[in-house]
């Protein structure tokens, strides 16, 4: 049974270095409750991504584009990269900052 609102839960198919990025990363996204329980194979295939990535940095390599593209996108999912990462949610009070919000409204 899944909860909803629970942390995700760690597989064990987790490698080594994805272990690594699991303890690094699970505070960031739990305080925003931005990963439950059901984003948990999600949120382990990101740290197995990244931790592949980190191993291929640590080999004197470059990991395959893809992987570093696809961890962009799934760390912007879960909140952990990107612009929308810091911005802070709620703090306008619910006031619209639509410049166009008055757009064809009459005085």
């Amino acid at each position: 049974m899944i909860e909803p609102d629970a942390l995700p839960s760690k597989p064990d198919w987790l490698t080594a270095a994805g272990e690594e990025v699991w303890i690094d990363d699970i505070g960031r996204v739990t305080p925003d409750r931005l990963a439950t329980e059901k984003d948990s194979t999600m949120f382990a295939t990101y740290c197995n991504i990244v931790g592949a990535m980190a191993e291929a940095w640590r080999a004197g390599s470059v990991p395959p584009a893809a992987h570093i593209m696809e961890a962009r996108k799934m760390a912007e999912q879960f909140g952990i990269f990107g612009r929308k990462s810091r911005l802070k949610v709620g703090g306008d009070g619910g006031k619209t900052t639509n410049p166009f919000a008055r757009n064809g409204v009459r005085r």
